[in-house]
């Protein structure tokens, strides 16, 4: 369950009330605290505590829940909710691996490919991931296919990256179809469309991933703004659409600081100019929000000029 986007949109202007940090929930069963952990993680319905998610993963996997072990590997090797330590993370993905827990083979291969705590071993990494992805895990299929697109310790192949990304947008994985709109911007293995990459970024979205989320609101920045000369003016309906995925984008993303930060600041520029420049920019976000994710593509818009401070003063 997510915050209604009406509440998400109002809290990204006015900080939302905080609320004294939760007690772990020891009644629950451990697949139940998996789940209770992930909502923490992302603030699914109740505010953000990575620390309590990570509280939930370690008590599920002591209590004989594997992918626990996947999680609470993920708080130490990415430093959400725990403090980085590769060393434990790559021991507890070792335990995951023991204890048959498919989603650990990847997390580790990851490590081992890009050397974190761990001597660098590409070639034994990618086999990891493959493991996973032949498991029929969606994050291993995804990685697999990263690899596959980049030429990281197996050959470059786009086809290979296409297959192995299909697999995993069969079982709806918002990533995969995100990645799958970046190879048809780019032109990978077929010639570009961005019309196409649009699509797979749009059903990324819809998916509930921030990775579609915040591709849209890029691309929509980028097209929302017209600069003719030294004159700048902006299209309506595609600064709210990228002020609105920008928007729900910092509600599900992962509590990393970089990444909350770069969007944040999209936000916030999107936010500054829908307020200076339309007088009606409160009333097109309400009408955005109550449409909700799965709203059409939005229509293209008369650009309309963006007043200098200047002007701004003469007419104040």
């Amino acid at each position: 369950m997510r915050l209604p986007l009406l509440l998400l949109l109002s809290c990204s202007l006015l900080a939302c009330a905080q609320t004294a940090k939760p007690a772990l929930d020891a009644s629950l069963s451990p697949k139940a605290m998996l789940e209770e952990g992930q909502r923490y993680m992302i603030a699914a319905g109740r505010p953000a505590s990575p620390e309590l998610a990570c509280d939930y993963f370690q008590r599920a996997a002591d209590l004989g829940e594997t992918e626990g072990l996947t999680l609470l590997g993920d708080c130490y090797n990415l430093g959400i909710g725990r403090q980085q330590n590769f060393t434990q993370a790559y021991e507890i993905f070792q335990r995951g691996i023991a204890a048959g827990a498919a989603t650990s083979l990847c997390s580790l291969g990851v490590m081992q490919v890009a050397g974190r705590g761990v001597p660098k071993d590409e070639a034994g990494g990618v086999a990891l991931c493959r493991q996973g992805a032949e498991k029929g895990v969606a994050v291993a299929q995804v990685a697999l296919a990263n690899y596959y697109r980049k030429g990281v310790g197996v050959p470059l192949s786009y086809k290979e990256a296409e297959f192995w990304l299909q697999k995993a947008v069969a079982q709806n994985s918002g990533l995969a179809e995100a990645m799958m709109g970046d190879m048809a911007e780019a032109g990978e293995g077929r010639p570009a469309n961005m019309d196409e990459a649009l699509s797979w970024w749009r059903k990324s979205a819809q998916h509930g991933s921030w990775s579609g989320m915040l591709r849209l609101a890029n691309h929509y920045a980028k097209r929302a703004v017209v600069m003719e000369g030294e004159k700048r003016s902006v299209k309506p309906s595609y600064l709210v659409e990228s002020f609105f995925w920008a928007v729900v984008a910092k509600a599900v993303a992962p509590p990393d600081t970089q990444l909350q930060q770069s969007i944040t600041t999209l936000r916030d520029l999107a936010g500054v100019l829908i307020a200076g420049t339309l007088p009606n920019g409160k009333e097109l976000i309400e009408q955005r929000a109550a449409a909700g994710v799965n709203a059409p593509p939005p229509a293209d818009s008369e650009p309309v000029p963006v007043k200098t401070g200047a002007e701004r003063l003469r007419q104040a």
